[in-house]
């Protein structure tokens, strides 16, 4: 009996060590899984950046120059860097004065006034979507995508709230103001503040 006794320590021994090299290799199984779970989240890390870059400019341009409105010159460097032009526009009474910073690369405008930004502009060089809409489109395609205007004169339209894109946290109304050449072709994209 004591040989019986004796050998099963060494089997229960023996049956352990056997249950830990099958947990090792269990984890070393089970280990590439771990690695490409941390592949798959790291490049997500480097991709969700990248989301919607391909995507319909018309959104991502829309929200930009929404958010724009009501920054001041320091908040604007902050997300656009330095513009390549800043000069003034004077205007026919003295609270009509206005800084301009103009972004060449997609031919942004930004009027400041009391150190705000109260208008957007982008111009009929500009490559970029707002609301659908892009420079050199067609008069009657721009009202196929955005309606009735509020208002309407020879070459331009005026648009309240456009694409809903007033939020009552911003505490001013939003306008939109498209400005047509002599052929009814979009020239000028103008979204403001409507309080000014």
């Amino acid at each position: 009996m004591n040989k019986i006794q004796n050998n099963l320590p060494l089997q229960k021994a023996g049956r352990q060590s056997n249950n830990n090299l099958s947990l090792r290799e269990t984890k070393r199984r089970s280990s590439p899984h771990k690695y490409l779970v941390l592949a798959v989240i790291i490049g997500l890390l480097f991709l969700l950046p990248l989301y919607g870059q391909g995507r319909e400019r018309g959104n991502t341009a829309l929200l930009q120059a929404e958010n724009l409105l009501g920054l001041t010159p320091a908040e604007v460097i902050a997300q656009l860097g330095a513009p390549g032009f800043v000069y003034p526009l004077r205007g026919s009474a003295h609270w009509q004065d206005n800084v301009i910073f103009y972004y060449d690369s997609n031919h942004l405008y930004l009027f400041f006034f009391d150190n705000r930004v109260w208008q957007v502009r982008y111009d009929h060089r500009s490559r970029d979507m707002l609301i659908g809409i892009t420079p050199g489109m067609a008069k009657t395609t721009v009202r196929e995508i955005l309606g009735t205007p509020y208002y309407s004169g020879d070459n331009e339209d005026i648009f309240l709230n456009p694409a809903g894109i007033t939020r009552p946290r911003r505490g001013f109304p939003i306008r939109l103001r498209l400005i047509y050449d002599q052929n009814n072709n979009l020239y000028d994209i103008y979204l403001y503040r409507g309080d000014f």
